[in-house]
């Protein structure tokens, strides 16, 4: 086998592995891997888990997780012309590529919270899950966490009840 052949299959199997990750987090309930996951928390993750790659606690997932974060953030970056319908805000008009004037209203990127609707422009009842990033309703929250003087809100995912539970501790 050639180099680029060897190559080329390692790069394959990597695939696979990362594809194989998102469809485990997709059916954890999390669908933000293009624009729902706000970058600055995206870079945060990716940063983090770097870190534990660095002092050699990583497992597959964290290498899997680390490249498919990366992925997301070329995705964001690139000329992202794969795909037609990109999402635009009926309120304010940004799309996922660019939110530039949110940025100028809120001091920050705006994030989905409906396919048509930023949350710049959203009604302020919505809020994301501290942990998995989902949108909720304040309605409809199962907990908040003051954390460095301000409110995290929590969704009602196992998942996240079982962190909310670590970080009320």
């Amino acid at each position: 086998m050639t180099d680029k052949e060897k190559r080329d299959a390692v790069v394959h199997a990597f695939a696979a592995a990362m594809i194989e990750r998102l469809d485990e987090k997709a059916a954890e309930g999390y669908t933000g891997w293009a624009a729902a996951y706000p970058e600055n928390e995206l870079r945060a993750d990716i940063a983090s888990d770097s870190g534990l790659v660095m002092l050699g606690g990583e497992h597959n997932h964290t290498l899997a997780d680390i490249a498919n974060r990366c992925m997301m953030l070329w995705y964001r970056t690139t000329d992202s012309s794969f795909f037609d319908d990109d999402l635009t805000c009926r309120v304010c008009g940004c799309t996922e590529h660019d939110c530039s004037q949110c940025i100028e209203k809120t001091g920050k990127p705006c994030h989905w919270v409906e396919d048509d609707l930023c949350s710049a422009c959203a009604p302020k009842k919505l809020v994301l899950c501290a942990h998995c990033g989902l949108t909720i309703h304040k309605d409809h929250l199962a907990g908040i966490c003051k954390v460095a003087g301000k409110d995290e809100f929590y969704c009602d995912r196992p998942a996240c009840l079982e962190f909310l539970g670590d970080v009320a501790t």
